[in-house]
């Protein structure tokens, strides 16, 4: 799977095309371009189950995609199917 991410340019984040500034939750850049990377769910014994907003600059969202490329090749090396 082929995907290209470039961090937005000025314009970009000002047209609100999923670009917005803001904390990046993978490396802790502040004021980073930041977009929307996935809802995270999670279990605390003090305010139950919650689902919050996680965001992510480019550079963070380039290396979880691959990441998610390498698994997806080695388990069909294994030969296990995915969905």
């Amino acid at each position: 799977m082929e995907f290209t991410l470039a961090a937005p340019t000025p314009v970009q984040l000002r047209d609100r095309d999923g670009w917005g500034r803001g904390l990046c939750w993978l490396c802790a850049t502040a004021e980073a371009p930041v977009r929307w990377a996935g809802a995270v769910v999670y279990a605390s014994s003090t305010h139950g189950r919650a689902r919050v907003h996680m965001y992510a600059c480019a550079p963070c969202l380039r290396q979880v995609i691959q990441l998610i490329d390498r698994q997806h090749q080695d388990k069909q090396e294994e030969g296990v199917r995915w969905r």
